[in-house]
C-alpha cells in the first residue's frame, strides 16, 4: 500500500470514504488550528469547496452541512470542542498519525 506523497494517507484508507476525504481537508487545515481547536465550519466549508472545484457534474445539493460534519468527525473520534460560539474539534496529532496507520477496511 502505498502513501500519497501530498497528504501521507495511504491509497485505500477508508476505502476513498467520506471519512477520509474529511480527514485528508482536516490534514489540509493544521494551519488553521487556533488554541488547539479547529472550527468544523472550517472544515465543512473547506472540504464542500473541494468537491465543487473537483467535479462539475458535482450536484450542488450534495453539500454537506456542518452537522453532518460534526457528527461524522465525532463518530470518526474527535473530541468535540467550542470556538467563540462555533462547534470545533480538538486538534489531536497523535489521533490523526494514528488514522493515517489504519490499514484499509475489507
Amino acid at each position: 500500500m502505498e502513501r500519497s506523497k501530498t497528504t501521507g494517507i495511504s491509497e485505500g484508507l477508508f476505502d476513498n470514504r467520506l471519512e477520509s476525504q474529511i480527514l485528508k481537508t482536516i490534514i489540509g487545515l493544521k494551519n488553521q488550528v487556533k488554541n488547539g481547536v479547529l472550527p468544523v465550519k472550517t472544515i465543512t466549508d473547506t472540504f464542500n469547496q473541494g468537491r465543487s472545484n473537483q467535479s462539475q457534474s458535482q450536484d450542488a445539493d450534495f453539500a454537506l452541512t456542518y452537522q453532518w460534519v460534526g457528527r461524522i468527525l465525532s463518530t470518526m473520534g474527535f473530541q468535540k470542542a467550542r470556538a467563540g460560539n462555533n462547534s470545533a474539534i480538538l486538534w489531536n496529532q497523535e489521533k490523526i498519525e494514528r488514522m493515517l496507520e489504519i490499514p484499509p477496511k475489507v
